[in-house]
């Protein structure tokens, strides 16, 4: 696409010379620099979040009163291990009520069973009815069927008895315990008894922009594999960087419509429990560029959507050229993709008050 500076009418009356005449009393020798490669890292941070691999919510799975707690906000704990005792009183005896009916069942069945066998040897020999020996087998089938839900409910009962010792699901850390013996706890508590995180293993949640998205695109052609990716690092609130790097483990296929961004997870190795789940961060990625053109910001005007810099030919006069650049940028270089070549010499700072034409060495 050809590019059209706009220039006032006397100026590029002045350019049709080679150069615009500037009184030498006005005019000022302007920063130069000529154009070679050189290799790049930019690193680009984001915010991120914290959390653990697993992250546990702890809820009772019976109504009872806490009757002791036998841990402490910030514990490791190992999975089976108990945490909370319930007063199991209620359940005890619903257990005792339960094995006693499974009994009393079982006793019916046997009556049952002798039952159904002697009318059957009776009814061989023609002494009883077809009808009579029916339902002495229908009785027997019934109490069979009642020792089986006496059974299932024995289990239910010794199962509910089991739940007031609360154990860890997870091997991790104790969050906050919110409750205190003696209190009512409840499966439909608003807030959990604790949360365990296994924090082993920690992931970063954070968002990548479209613009660092295509960077990486652009640099490791394409996200087929994210084993390919460089490794992150991450930098803790107190300003220090986290001695162990990670990786990037998931990235969306899909863009927020709202946010404009790609959701991402890195996850970091945890040995010494440093992180903690639910910690802020920022993820920094490093990309690094091979063999390019950098320029300081200072050489570039901006005009709408463009950028140009400005050439200095062999009679040291300006010439507008529309550059192209990457995506990223240091903050105070870019990195120019296309425009300039090796040799090319530019207006290196001050470039918005430069015209086209003008002498500038």
């Amino acid at each position: 696409m050809k590019f059209k500076l706009l220039i006032p009418v006397v100026l590029l009356a002045l350019s049709a010379t080679s150069c615009v005449e500037v009184p030498e009393a006005e005019f000022t020798p302007y920063e130069t620099m000529t154009i070679s490669k050189t290799d790049c890292e930019l690193p680009t941070a984001v915010a991120s979040n914290l959390k653990g691999t697993k992250t546990v919510s702890v809820y009772p799975k019976i109504d009872a009163q806490l009757k002791e707690t036998f841990v402490h906000n910030g514990q490791r704990v190992s999975k089976g291990q108990v945490m909370f005792k319930l007063d199991d009183r209620a359940q005890y005896l619903a257990l005792q009520s339960a094995t006693a009916a499974r009994l009393n069942a079982e006793a019916n069945l046997s009556t049952a069973k002798l039952n159904y066998e002697s009318n059957k040897e009776l009814f061989q020999k023609g002494i009883v009815s077809d009808y009579v020996l029916e339902s002495a087998e229908n009785n027997y089938k019934s109490a069979k069927a009642a020792v089986e839900v006496a059974k299932a409910e024995e289990d239910v009962a010794r199962t509910n008895l089991s739940y007031c010792d609360i154990t860890a699901p997870v091997d991790g850390v104790l969050g906050e315990i919110v409750p205190s013996p003696g209190d009512l706890v409840s499966s439909t508590m608003f807030k959990p008894m604790t949360v365990i995180s296994d924090n082993s293993e920690i992931i970063a949640n954070f968002s990548l922009t479209e613009n660092d998205y295509l960077a990486i695109q652009n640099e490791y052609g394409g996200l087929m594999d994210l084993n390919m990716l460089p490794p992150v690092d991450l930098k803790l609130k107190d300003g220090s960087m986290y001695e162990h790097k990670g990786r990037i483990t998931s990235m969306a296929g899909v863009v927020d419509k709202q946010t404009g961004s790609i959701v991402c997870e890195a996850r970091f190795p945890n040995p010494d429990g440093k992180l903690l789940s639910g910690q802020n961060g920022t993820i920094v990625i490093t990309y690094t560029y091979d063999d390019v053109i950098i320029i300081p910001m200072a050489a570039v005007v901006l005009i709408q959507d463009k950028k140009l810099v400005y050439k200095v030919g062999a009679d040291g006069c300006a010439t507008a050229t529309l550059i192209d650049v990457a995506p990223e940028n240091t903050g105070k270089n870019y990195i120019v993709t296309g425009g300039l070549a090796v040799g090319d010499e530019i207006v290196a700072s001050g470039a918005v008050t430069v015209q086209d034409g003008m002498k500038v060495k």
